[in-house]
């Protein structure tokens, strides 16, 4: 590949950071995918397993998850309509993120309880909602694997009035972390001439990620003789006849379907 230009120098920047991913994060993703399996394999006993990008630009990570072909039906993707940037980046951002109690109030109405598997993806892991996440799902006997960035959440200064009260970083919270290495700032180019970084590209690495795990983790359900429930494609012929009765099941589970 050519990086002598920005094309090159750009898509050189993913590959590496995905092989970095794929060399230092493997341990952590065979462990996050065995506790993902192990919780769905339970699932009649009442498991569940959510993914939950907690506010702003990470929940994609929930969305991604949602009603996607080849993804997990049985997985409960928590999108919230309040963290939402279609429902106003501003709010968001600058404020919801840093209402205490507005997690625990999710959790309570997603029904996350003990045993469950919660999987939080949010490379800046520092602000409220993302802390109380964790710290209350913690409290629930609920295992935490958290997508985040060590380097970017390292980077918020400690007394930053968007951080947790406690002055925590979710990588210190969560039982499993899977490192995005979503670079201080987020944006990876420079240009010269130019003082800014720009194209942040965090997300892509937390969506791969996650997309990682399904695939391992579904790989680990069939090796145990279960068969993973897997969204059909809904536009193809008889697609949307295939997920019915996952939409059955689900319907009243996973609040946003």
């Amino acid at each position: 590949m050519d990086r002598t230009d920005m094309i090159g120098r750009f898509f050189g920047y993913l590959q590496d950071t995905f092989e970095k991913i794929a060399e230092t994060q493997k341990e952590q993703l065979e462990a996050a995918s065995s506790m993902m399996a192990d919780c769905i394999r339970d699932e009649a006993e009442g498991r569940r397993l959510h993914i939950w990008g907690t506010g702003g630009h990470a929940a994609m990570i929930a969305e991604d998850a949602l009603y996607r072909k080849g993804g997990f039906a049985s997985v409960n993707p928590i999108v919230d309509p309040g963290l939402s940037l279609s429902h106003g980046a501003l709010k968001t951002i600058n404020g919801l993120f840093r209402v205490y109690g507005y997690s625990k109030a999710i959790l309570d109405y997603r029904r996350v309880k003990s045993g469950d598997v919660l999987i939080i993806g949010m490379g800046i892991g520092v602000n409220v909602t993302t802390i109380e996440a964790a710290l209350e799902a913690k409290a629930r006997n609920v295992k935490v694997i958290a997508v985040t960035s060590r380097d970017l959440s390292n980077s918020v200064d400690i007394n930053h009035p968007a951080r947790h009260k406690s002055k925590s970083n979710l990588y210190e919270i969560a039982d499993i972390v899977i490192d995005c290495f979503t670079p201080p700032g987020d944006a990876a180019m420079e240009i010269e001439g130019f003082a800014q970084k720009v194209a942040p590209a965090g997300n892509i690495f937390s969506l791969a990620i996650y997309e990682c795990l399904v695939a391992l983790t579904a790989e680990k359900l069939v090796k145990m003789g279960i068969k993973p429930k897997i969204w059909t494609n809904a536009l193809a012929v008889g697609g949307v006849e295939a997920n019915k009765a996952y939409m059955d099941q689900y319907y009243g589970i996973c609040k946003n379907l």
